[in-house]
């Protein structure tokens, strides 16, 4: 009996669903044909893929075996479709990436630059933080991750990624000029420390790099408020007495704030990460061709 591309399908639907029902909505098809197609799998092969006895569906040692390498040819067959689609050119085609918020407006502008010379490519930008991009990039859910180069990063290994530095950010600390009524100063900032701080959670790349920075130089920032947006920092700060750090250019996007950037405040080194086993497509390597062409001439 032939095995065919449905019933492999039908079956990775079922292990992924844990369940004939939820996997037969999923699909689209009634309960009655999923279980006859998953049937004339198991009669194909001589053997009894799923156990059917408990009230949960539940994979035999057969079929957990089976799954792992039907998983895998069914991931060869869409790369090897996408391969074929990319082929004649740059006309169509779809990219993926993920940045990390502080990096969303220059990726953005990385993307506009690149659809000028090739217009017919649709981007999917997805704000995540640096560790959700790593584990994106490693289920192959998108083709390009940008984020920073910091400490935290030794297990990136176990992702399966790889890094290339393509450009860097200055951080500056600021607050709104309705506060303080003038420039900063460099007296100004010698005692800021004694102000109302907000920062990112210590989920953000860049909160955590800001932290080893003061920890190295035996200094100790305390923020009062922590909050995972920075919108929401660009608010407080423009609206309230509190100051706050972040990557010069997303300051100076608003001229509501005055900033010092001459203060020896780490430079924020932006990484492009990309899997270095997946698929890449005619698509995504041109953009990262672009990006790492952009972020040299603009310093990103």
């Amino acid at each position: 009996m032939t095995i065919t591309i449905r019933q492999i399908q039908y079956f990775i639907a079922v292990s992924k669903h844990g369940s004939f029902s939820r996997a037969s909505e999923a699909l689209y098809v009634s309960q009655p044909a999923l279980s006859q197609q998953i049937l004339m799998l198991e009669e194909a092969l001589s053997v009894k893929l799923i156990d059917r006895s408990s009230r949960h569906v539940k994979l035999t040692d057969s079929g957990e075996v089976y799954l792992k390498y039907v998983t895998e040819a069914m991931k060869i067959l869409s790369e090897g479709e996408r391969s074929i689609v990319d082929l004649p050119s740059l006309n169509t085609g779809v990219v993926k990436v993920a940045a990390v918020p502080p990096l969303i407006y220059p990726v953005s502008n990385i993307i506009r630059k690149f659809n000028e010379q090739y217009p017919g490519i649709f981007f999917s930008l997805i704000e995540k933080y640096q560790d959700k991009i790593f584990v994106l990039l490693h289920d192959e859910k998108i083709d390009i991750g940008f984020g920073f180069n910091n400490i935290s990063m030794p297990f990136i290994h176990n992702f399966n990624v790889d890094k290339l530095v393509v450009g860097g950010q200055k951080i500056c600390f600021f607050a709104s000029k309705e506060w303080i009524g003038h420039e900063m100063s460099r007296e100004w900032v010698a005692i800021a420390e004694q102000y109302p701080i907000v920062l990112l959670n210590r989920d953000f790349a860049l909160r955590r790099l800001i932290d080893s920075f003061f920890i190295l130089n035996d200094k100790k920032i305390t923020p009062i408020i922590e909050t995972n947006s920075i919108s929401a920092i660009l608010t407080i700060v423009k609206s309230g007495k509190f100051a706050s750090y972040l990557p010069e250019k997303i300051v100076h996007m608003d001229n509501s704030f005055y900033s010092e950037v001459t203060l020896p405040l780490p430079r924020c080194e932006v990484v492009m990460f990309r899997n270095r086993s997946a698929y890449k497509s005619k698509a995504s390597q041109q953009f990262a061709e672009t990006a790492i062409e952009i972020c040299s001439m603009d310093n990103f």
